[in-house]
């Protein structure tokens, strides 16, 4: 339901947002929220040991912060 529900609002911010960067940016952060509870929740990464729960948050957050700033430097 969570994901159905940040997948709804993705959508209804793009269209709302005025500045379509803002609107961009805060879809790449629900969609970064949403890898979190995959990565949780369906693939059970919370049961993991407490170095590989890090490592997972880090690589969403880089991932997150790389493709932000790629579509940010776009002419």
């Amino acid at each position: 339901v969570m994901l159905l529900a940040l997948t709804l609002g993705s959508a209804a911010i793009s269209s709302t947002l005025s500045p379509a960067m803002l609107g961009t940016f805060v879809m790449f952060g629900l969609a970064a929220v949403k890898a979190e509870l995959v990565l949780d929740r369906f693939m059970e990464a919370g049961s993991a040991e407490r170095h590989w729960q890090w490592l997972f948050r880090l690589w969403i957050g880089v991932v997150t912060a790389l493709l932000a700033i790629g579509f940010s430097i776009q002419p």
